[in-house]
């Protein structure tokens, strides 16, 4: 889900609050770009990767419906952190549980790096960002041809933080989506939440009008607020950070 994005140096989207440590890899369908101010990075974000994903393959064999399905299925108690998120996050939004996956390991890594020894960490996963700050951060929308495409802004104030900001779109991105949603960007303290929110009302932007968006959003338990564009039309609900831009 690569419509959010937020900056490195040679991008050039942004330039102010950037932090010294800056990585990039990619592992399985995870990519990863960290910032922090923990020279080890890399080697902790790479660590917790693998394991999320010898975790996922493991049980993937163990409950098959916990990768295919769209909607809840029935998880076990006592599994590992990142199964018991994306399971709460499934059965909290209404999706699959896979819907969650990028933000969770995004939210893991995060953790673990700050764990390591990190004061402020960012990771964004294929688009999908979790933020732990002391500083503030702008992170850009990227909506494929609409006209606030990378004209959009979020001010992430450090208290807003821990957070987990996602997004899913039709027009943009590799990520199943069914909707109509140029961007379709959520907001959480948890980054799981946050992604499995976007996946369902980026499909429900596809089904009702978007001015109706809003009455779905507000059942979803912890979810903060919502940034939609379809097309040229933007609409917005909730307690979202600062906007910025047009």
């Amino acid at each position: 889900m690569r419509t959010l994005r937020f900056s490195l140096p040679d991008e050039g989207v942004v330039e102010k609050g950037f932090l010294k440590v800056k990585d990039e890899f990619e592992y399985r369908d995870t990519r990863i770009r960290l910032e922090s101010d923990f020279e080890g990075q890399l080697d902790v974000a790479l660590e917790a990767v693998i394991e999320c994903w010898r975790v996922l393959e493991k049980y993937f064999r163990k409950n098959p419906l916990f990768q295919s399905s769209y909607a809840p299925v029935e998880v076990e108690s006592g599994e590992h952190v990142i199964i018991e998120r994306m399971n709460g996050a499934s059965r909290l939004v209404g999706t699959g549980p896979m819907a969650s996956v990028a933000g969770a390991i995004a939210e893991y890594v995060g953790e673990k790096i700050l764990g390591s020894g990190a004061g402020e960490v960012v990771v964004e996963n294929g688009g999908d960002i979790y933020l732990n700050l002391k500083s503030a951060r702008r992170v850009g929308v990227y909506a494929g041809d609409s006209k606030f495409s990378n004209k959009l802004f979020f001010e992430i104030n450090p208290k807003e933080t821990p957070l987990g900001v996602c997004t899913s779109a039709a027009s943009v991105g590799h990520s199943v989506s069914l909707g109509r949603a140029d961007a379709l960007v959520c907001v959480s303290k948890s980054a799981a939440l946050a992604d499995a929110s976007a996946t369902y009302l980026a499909n429900l932007a596809g089904e009702v009008d978007s001015k109706d968006l809003p009455n779905f959003a507000r059942e979803i338990r912890g979810l903060d607020g919502f940034l939609g564009i379809v097309e040229d039309e933007l609409t917005a609900w909730g307690r979202l950070p600062e906007l910025s831009g047009i």
